[in-house]
């Protein structure tokens, strides 16, 4: 059969082969092909090809031809730029109703929050200038052009929120995705400008508060670098939020403090979750105002919300990990490389930032404990070297040891259900083991700081009350699972050390002058009531060869609490600081601590049993007995000796949030739950 085919010539098979790309072959006639007779299908005739050089009387039809696929190109491009420009008005009418319902809700808020004689005189001003419409943003400013190389926004073209100035749609790849922009220039006015404006503080007003926050809050907390040579008014219009709330902290007047107090608050509220703006400046706030949260506590703690917000900020930024781990994967490789080239990495004061987020998530774990902590990362460890090798001042080291010691207490602290335990689930051998490689960690610290940073209390704040939740941990153990290996001798070691521990940093806090008193964090109080905790477990331990008698003499918890009383009262004096009004149901810090103290002791005294109360009144004869009553006017009365201290009820209910009133109540050193990493840190 074969014989009778005959393959057709090159170019000139039929069109069903040609679209099944399929070799033609003519049958006997060359009517049609076999392929085609066999399918049943008509035989379509080769397609003739076109002449290389047209005939000259048909050359200017085929130049018309020619000039109408030319301008083929510019209509596809026109069509796109429709699609463009009809989605850019639809996100512009979105904006536009979106920013006049904002707007209308901020005049409302910002009414409820102006006090009534500021009201008289301001109007509010509107947030055209920060708040405007879509516009175009297709190049940054610092972008350049060598030949023919062009940037990422040139090949995706970006449209910028003007009702949310920190949000950008990037149309590359033909999808549209928010993304934070750069930091626009500071020196433009914010909605935050506005909302702070209506406080005003005089340049020397401000400077002496500033100069107030250098010399008694950054030592206790170094979360940011404010050089001596910036003034207010720089740090104003650089980072209005995080000056704000300096001079809140700051301002020795207590009624003054607690109107700053709701501006904070709504900026908190309707310009960071409401309108999700997010930047430097409004983290660093953040931090500040959680850190010093007991400034503004009320009846519940709001520390642990002030954390999680600075995560999510920290996370909406992008400083939770390294400019370059995130980069997209695309479909050109040249726009993965731009976009690499064009990411710049972290500054120092973004690692420092993300830093004090993390001692900031501690803090509120430690204190309340009900959110855990962020996890140690690889990121966060780059971040410490680099802030240890590029330190600024000396105070960039004193939060590395203060975030080392909280990541290693952490590792106690933080229970981690997806690690295993240190030793495959053995509490009772994993004590010990990883007891002595967190101890020999803390040593590391210690011998690798300079001799100046030791000298810091803020630095040996943490040192100290680190070492003492490591070896109150190995307490805890071993008197849930004795071990008969164990000798009464190492136990009672071991309870020593612990005593030494808390000597030592009641040492450092009592030593502390009046002014650092005004910068003692949340955390910082937070160990000083779990160094009295501890202490009275000490004091009221019923162990042989314990004697409790050495213990008092040494540290007695009772003289410590009034000495710290004694010190509270003697600060406002010192400061300059003013309570509020007699009519106001709040008081100041400083006001109120000596009851708090107070309210701690008379709870100890309650627990303590008779042979002990009477062992404690020969060591403080001005403690007397205690005595609570219920007045009708809703307070308790808590009396020592002959002095009467009334307590609000207030005060008593917050006390519930409070988790060291579980540890007073509970044995001694229960058991914690186990499952710490037992991964090396810092490296």
């Amino acid at each position: 059969m074969d014989d009778f085919l005959s393959a057709a010539p090159y170019g000139q098979a039929c069109g069903g082969c040609a679209r099944a790309k399929s070799k033609c072959f003519l049958r006997v006639g060359g009517s049609e092909c076999q392929r085609c007779h066999r399918l049943g299908k008509e035989c379509e005739p080769a397609r003739k090809r076109k002449a290389a050089t047209p005939p000259h009387h048909q050359q200017p039809q085929q130049k018309q031809r020619l000039s109408i696929q030319e301008q083929s190109s510019p209509v596809l491009s026109t069509r796109l730029e429709e699609k463009l420009d009809s989605l850019v008005s639809l996100l512009r009418s979105q904006a536009t109703e979106k920013h006049g319902q904002a707007q209308g809700q901020d005049v409302q808020l910002q009414q409820l929050h102006t006090p009534q004689s500021q009201q008289s005189h301001d109007t509010p001003k509107s947030h055209a200038d920060s708040a405007a419409h879509f516009h175009v943003h297709p190049t940054p400013p610092n972008s350049t052009h060598t030949g023919t190389a062009t940037t990422y926004s040139e090949l995706a073209g970006s449209f910028e929120s003007g009702a949310d100035p920190h949000l950008v749609f990037d149309a590359g790849n033909s999808v549209i995705r928010p993304v934070r922009p750069p930091e626009c220039d500071a020196s433009i006015s914010s909605p935050i400008h506005h909302d702070v404006s209506m406080h005003n503080f005089s340049d020397q007003r401000a400077e002496e508060h500033l100069n107030v926050f250098r010399r008694s809050f950054v030592p206790m907390f170094p979360f940011v670098h404010v050089p001596t040579h910036k003034s207010a008014r720089q740090l104003r219009q650089e980072k209005p939020f995080l000056w704000f709330v300096i001079m809140c902290l700051t301002n020795p007047d207590v009624s003054e403090q607690f109107a700053m107090e709701d501006t904070v608050w709504y900026i908190i509220s309707q310009r960071i979750v409401a309108q999700h703006l997010a930047n430097l400046d409004l983290l660093l706030g953040v931090i500040c105002f959680g850190a010093w949260a007991h400034y503004f506590k009320k009846d519940k703690p709001f520390m642990t919300m002030l954390a999680q917000l600075a995560v999510s900020l920290a996370t909406d930024l992008g400083i939770h990990q390294d400019s370059f781990s995130h980069l997209r994967q695309t479909r050109s490789a040249k726009i993965l490389i731009r976009d690499a080239i064009g990411r710049e990495p972290r500054t120092l004061e973004e690692r420092r930032t993300m830093l004090s987020v993390f001692h900031l998530t501690s803090a509120a774990w430690s204190t309340y404990r009900k959110v855990e902590a962020l996890r140690w990362t690889p990121y966060m460890a780059s971040c410490l070297r680099i802030l240890c090798e590029a330190a600024e001042t000396d105070w960039d080291l004193v939060l590395a040891t203060q975030v080392k010691c909280q990541a290693i207490t952490n590792q106690l602290m933080c229970a981690a259900g997806d690690q295993p335990a240190a030793n495959g689930g053995d509490p009772k051998s994993s004590s010990a083991m990883f007891v002595t490689y967190l101890l020999g960690q803390l040593d590391e610290i210690r011998q690798s700081l300079p001799s100046q940073i030791c000298l810091y209390s803020s630095a040996q704040y943490y040192l100290y009350s680190a070492e003492l939740k490591i070896r109150e941990s190995i307490l805890t153990r071993l008197a849930s699972h004795q071990d008969t290996s164990l000798s009464g001798f190492h136990r009672l070691q071991d309870l020593d050390s612990l005593l030494t521990c808390v000597e030592r940093w009641l040492a450092v806090w009592f030593e502390m002058p009046l002014v650092d008193w005004l910068g003692i964090t949340v955390d910082t109080f937070a160990q000083s009531t779990h160094c009295l905790i501890v202490l009275f477990k000490l004091t009221t331990l019923s162990e042989p060869g314990w004697d409790t008698d050495e213990v008092r003499r040494r540290a007695d918890v009772l003289a410590a609490l009034d000495r710290s009383c004694e010190t509270v009262e003697l600060v406002p004096a010192a400061v300059g600081m003013v309570d509020a009004d007699q009519g106001s149901p709040r008081r100041g810090l400083f006001f109120k601590t000596t009851y708090l103290l107070r309210s701690i002791k008379a709870l100890i005294l309650a627990e303590m049993t008779p042979d002990v109360l009477s062992g404690a009144a020969l060591q403080s004869p001005g403690v007397g007995v205690v005595i609570d009553e219920y007045s009708a006017k809703g307070s308790s009365a808590v009396h020592y000796g002959a002095e009467e201290v009334p307590i609000p009820d207030e005060l008593v209910l917050s006390l519930s949030d409070e988790p060291w009133l579980s540890d007073i109540w509970s044995s001694p050193w229960d058991l914690l739950p186990d499952g710490a990493f037992d991964l090396p840190l810092f490296t």
